[in-house]
This record gives structure tokens, sequence and C-alpha cells, in this order.
């Protein structure tokens, strides 16, 4: 039991805290200007352009906001996985 206590003192875990400066009012402004802007866009093709998996959560939750409040619309393409956003 003391070696147990002795072993977690010496392995203290170091956390980590990032700031991202993703938010999901600025990702649902850019959906809604790139879908604007464009008349469409591809669902896939806008999570590529996203810098990492933490911007395309913020992105995913600003879409689904979007849809929630019926700002946008998620179309079903030709084929399979084939989706698009539309006004």
């Amino acid at each position: 039991l003391v070696s147990r206590m002795e072993e977690a003192k010496k392995a203290k875990r170091v956390h980590t805290v990032y700031n991202f400066n993703y938010t999901i009012q600025d990702q649902r402004n850019y959906l809604k200007n790139l879908v604007q802007t464009s008349g469409k866009a591809d669902f896939e093709a806008v999570f590529l352009a996203l810098e990492n998996r933490i911007h395309a959560v913020v992105t995913f939750l600003a879409l689904l906001e979007l849809l929630n409040a019926q700002e946008i619309s998620l179309v079903q393409g030709e084929g399979f996985n084939n989706f698009w956003l539309t006004i």
C-alpha cells in the first residue's frame, strides 16, 4: 500500500490545456457564407478544408445548429455518402 502511494506521487499526470480559436458562432457564419456564395457546398469538401479534428467538431456542431434552425438544408445527392448543403 505504501509503495503504491509512493509510485502515485512519482508518476504525477500532467495535463495540457490547449486554447483553440474556433467558436460555433464563427463556424455558423462560415457555413452560411460558404453556402450563400456558391449556392451549395459539398459536405465532404467543407470538412476537408478544416485544420484539425477540433475544428471539424466545432464546425459540425455549427452545422447541426443551422440545420435545427432550418437556416440551411442537407440534400442527398446520387450515390453513396453524397451530401450537399444548400440554402
